[in-house]
């Protein structure tokens, strides 16, 4: 039953979703930014255990169309990228209780189990243009719209 207990437990832990924000202490995860230069600034997204690289991206790509809108731009472009993930593992605490019976003893050991966790991290460097630069470039309206419809924000 405790097995049970642990797997559903980890289960609902991985279900949930990390949050759109502002980065936190408290949870290591959400998003961050500092300005490099005139109209050139680093976004960052940190996920925890239950966020794929993608969503991640999308996150970090979202944040850099907000700093954008924010400073009178329209367009930006990446000037670099990097992903990555950090690998942690979590073992649960391994208990043993002996119950006895009519005459009868009976051991039970439950825990133990270790659980790798994967938190991918993304950050861009940007760009913004209040026009249209030559070349490839992100639209700010567009990736507003398009990423706060996809994940409903």
């Amino acid at each position: 039953m405790k097995y049970a207990i642990a797997i559903a437990s980890v289960f609902l832990i991985a279900s949930c979703a990390t949050p759109y924000a502002k980065y936190s202490w408290a949870s290591g995860t959400g998003y961050s930014s500092s300005q490099l230069g005139d109209k050139v600034f680093s976004v960052s997204f940190q996920g925890d255990g239950s966020t794929d690289i993608q969503r991640a991206k999308d996150f970090a790509l979202l944040r850099s169309a907000e700093i954008s809108w924010q400073h009178r731009c329209s367009h930006f472009i990446i000037l670099g990228s990097s992903q990555q993930v950090t690998q942690s593992t979590v073992t649960t605490p391994k208990t043993t209780s002996t119950n006895y019976y009519s005459g009868v003893a009976q051991t039970t050991t439950s825990g133990g189990y270790t659980y790798s966790i994967a938190a991918p991290s993304t950050s861009n460097t940007i760009m913004c243009f209040s026009e249209k630069p030559e070349g490839f470039s992100y639209s700010v309206d567009f990736i507003m719209k398009s990423l706060k419809t996809k994940y409903n924000l």
